[in-house]
């Protein structure tokens, strides 16, 4: 059954919409809090010198080697190194350091020795 203008005879569906009215915007999510990424980034860096140091002086170091000198358990240190190697700071196959990585490594050692002296200068102070 159809009009004589060819449309059905219940028409078109119209859907109205109150002038006016802008939609609402969802609100956004908050980005997920991670509490350990400064000490992951900490231990990223500590990870770098330990393998910079090993790299200077000619020797191989494994991963346990890695998680022995800078105290943190091998399965954080293999996460670690794992990333840098994503991030292309660090040959996981070879536990060798790139250039980039050789550089930031290098540069970083002041920078973690006064990390390390922060804290007994916030004992001294208190």
């Amino acid at each position: 059954m159809r009009s004589k203008n060819g449309s059905s005879p219940l028409g078109t569906m119209v859907v109205l919409k109150p002038r006016g009215v802008a939609p609402r915007p969802r609100p956004a999510a908050p980005p997920p809090q991670d509490d350990r990424k400064p000490a992951r980034d900490v231990l990223a860096m500590h990870v770098l010198r330990a393998i910079f140091a090993a790299q200077t002086k000619h020797r191989h170091i494994t991963l346990e080697d890695v998680a022995r000198a800078v105290g943190a358990r091998r399965v954080e240190v293999r996460s670690v190194v794992s990333d840098l190697d994503r991030q292309g700071f660090v040959d996981a196959m070879r536990m060798r350091l790139t250039f980039a990585g050789f550089a930031i490594a290098a540069s970083t050692g002041e920078a973690l020795r006064a990390l390390r002296q922060a804290p007994s200068a916030v004992h001294k102070a208190a």
